[in-house]
């Protein structure tokens, strides 16, 4: 067999050229699950379009309102936050649901919960403020629309980068399908909430006018003439707290809570001490303090008198919501009664 000799300067060079090669050669924490995403979308959705940094639209139906525009996620540019009401289920790529906002996926699927809200929510948009992978499955949608995509684990989280690769080697998270239903866009939730307050208002109390911006009071039967409560004097009140879909979310009355499914058999259905006082900060429910809203309400009733208020969530529990019961930009009603003594509601 005829041997081949190299040089050695050429086998050096060689060599040299191999591990420039290598180095040059990039790799990122998540390639092995961008082939994964890539492999499943060819065999399930060939032809789902890719968006952003690695979004693919599955389906998608118009709408025709109002468009969501990149810019809207601007939020230091444009000093300002863009909102969206929308309707949302969460699935594995298997299929499994993970979360719902529909009762009618969740009663399907078995997870309904007769104590959680279920409708669209409040989400305010933009760079480092909610899910990357949402934020670009919106880009396009225009009010009305309907949109499937799958969001990668990289992208599905709420920490922002600069570019593709960026994400790809430092993005957490896990792989899901979304189905999103874009009800609205608007850029100031505060008019927003006051607007869903008139219609209320106007459907469910009478159309009576506000007593202050964002506050409504409708007496339901008078109190004693002309009396008022001290404000240094203990009260005892009936109560129900519901949501404008009519959802009840807390109550002191035991029939009230076994109709809306709220019952808990360890709690207290007796009439809640009040401990009134001058400023309506200082006003005691029970041990504690009362949401700014309810307080309010308290201060404006006169002993004997059942009201139903309705409020903004200013007032109430804002930007965060409460639990699964109560999402963010959630206006409040509460039906109050002042009663003479502790009797039981059981």
């Amino acid at each position: 067999m005829k041997k081949i000799f190299i040089p050695a300067l050429l086998i050096l060079s060689l060599s040299a050229m191999m591990v420039s090669c290598v180095k040059n050669e990039v790799t990122y924490k998540n390639d092995g699950n961008k082939k994964y995403i890539e492999a499943w979308v060819s065999v399930n959705h060939p032809n789902a379009q890719k968006v952003g940094y690695g979004v693919y639209i599955i389906d998608d139906v118009p709408g025709t309102g109002t468009e969501f525009t990149e810019a809207m996620l601007n939020v230091k540019k444009n000093n300002k936050l863009t909102y969206t009401y929308i309707d949302c289920n969460q699935y594995q790529l298997d299929g499994t649901i993970i979360s719902t906002t529909l009762a009618n996926v969740a009663k399907r699927v078995g997870s309904y919960n007769a104590t959680e809200y279920y409708g669209p929510e409040v989400q305010a948009t933009g760079k480092e403020l909610t899910n990357v992978g949402i934020n670009q499955a919106l880009i396009g949608m225009k009010e009305g629309g309907y949109r499937k995509v799958l969001i990668p684990g990289w992208l599905n989280a709420i920490d922002e980068f600069d570019s593709e690769e960026e994400y790809l080697n430092k993005g957490v998270g896990t792989n899901a399908i979304y189905e999103i239903y874009l009800h609205e866009i608007f850029d100031d939730v505060t008019k927003w909430e006051a607007d869903s307050l008139e219609r209320y208002t106007d459907r469910m109390m009478a159309g009576v006018d506000s007593t202050g911006f964002g506050f409504y009071k409708q007496t339901l039967f008078p109190g004693i003439s002309g009396a008022s409560m001290k404000k240094d004097t203990t009260i005892y009140i009936n109560y129900v707290g519901r949501l404008l879909n009519g959802l009840v979310f807390d109550t002191n009355i035991a029939d009230t809570a076994k109709v809306h499914g709220i019952y808990k058999s360890e709690g207290s259905y007796t009439p809640s001490k009040i401990q009134m006082a001058e400023k309506n900060e200082d006003i005691k429910f029970g041990s504690g303090s009362a949401i700014a809203g309810f307080s309010k309400a308290l201060s404006l009733m006169t002993p004997y008198e059942k009201a139903r208020f309705a409020f903004t969530s200013s007032m109430g529990y804002g930007a965060k919501g409460s639990g699964n019961s109560i999402p963010a930009y959630s206006p409040l009603i509460f039906e109050i009664q002042v009663v003479g003594k502790p009797n039981s509601n059981k």
